[in-house]
């Protein structure tokens, strides 16, 4: 369960922006301003250290906000809740809601890289999240990514730390998604597979250089295939956020917010949600 929890997140992460720079941002209104930076949660070793804009942030920021407190996942008790959620209440199994084809590829798949049969027992979004960890891992993405690793240095120089939502509602997200639309959600999810092995290093580097033009062809297609997805991930969760956010231009803090870069790309993105009720949108450059 621990393996699965590493990339619950995954689907909340990627990060991207233009020309090599770092996905980190400064977001000014008036006299005040905030620091804001897309992450992946799960990285590969070469990736560290970081670019030193996120240190640049961190450094000039008061309080780090996440989106959630992963750390009170790691419970016994939080870890039951996460196998309730993770299974259809009634004792179905996935394979009630696939076609034969469909799910007989699907299990050719979990066989071939020996995935415990019980994950047919998962809904969808679980489903997808194991997937996930095994491509990403076999694309060499095993350690943990820019949120573990800002947390840690934020517990080390006692900075204050602030979730945007609970590592409850995380689990619930997944649980929700493709519920009502098993059959295409699992069928897409088995036919991008093969892309994977491109996919995954594309959406990597454009959250390296910074590229959200990248990831918004990806997040285009997502909103297309998977509307009520799409609402339930991104679009609900980044208008929660936003007067969240707003609030924090009233402290005398400055914050430091990091969530999953495919917040901020597309058309409902964070940051252009915040430059249309005129927040002051600037790549962090570092300064020596």
């Amino acid at each position: 369960m621990n393996k699965i929890l590493k990339v619950l997140l995954l689907l909340f992460s990627f990060s991207i922006s233009l020309n090599a720079n770092a996905p980190v941002w400064k977001v000014s209104k008036n006299s005040t301003h905030i620091y804001i930076a897309g992450t992946m949660h799960i990285l590969s070793k070469a990736d560290y250290p970081l670019k030193h804009e996120f240190s640049q942030a961190f450094i000039n920021s008061d309080d780090i906000v996440f989106e959630a407190d992963l750390s009170k996942a790691q419970t016994p008790k939080f870890q039951k809740y996460i196998f309730e959620q993770s299974i259809y209440k009634d004792g179905r199994n996935i394979k009630e809601f696939l076609s034969d084809e469909t799910y007989n590829s699907l299990l050719k798949y979990i066989k071939s890289k020996n995935i415990p049969l019980s994950v047919l027992n998962m809904k969808p979004g679980f489903i997808l999240t194991t997937i996930s960890m095994i491509l990403y891992s076999e694309a060499g993405f095993n350690v943990a990514g820019v949120d573990a690793f800002i947390e840690q240095r934020a517990k080390k120089r006692n900075k204050d730390r602030i979730y945007l939502e609970t590592a409850k509602e995380q689990i619930e997200f997944i649980s929700n998604m493709g519920i009502g639309n098993e059959e295409s959600f699992i069928k897409y999810t088995l036919d991008e597979i093969d892309k994977a092995s491109v996919q995954i290093p594309l959406v990597h580097k454009a959250w390296k250089n910074g590229d959200t033009k990248i990831l918004e062809k990806y997040m285009n297609e997502f909103k297309t295939i998977f509307p009520k997805a799409y609402d339930i991930l991104i679009a609900k969760r980044n208008n929660n956020w936003i007067p969240k956010i707003e609030k924090m231009f009233e402290s005398k803090d400055i914050e430091y917010v990091l969530v999953g870069f495919a917040h901020l790309s597309g058309e409902d993105s964070v940051l252009k949600k915040l430059k249309a009720l005129g927040y002051e949108i600037q790549r962090v450059k570092v300064t020596h």
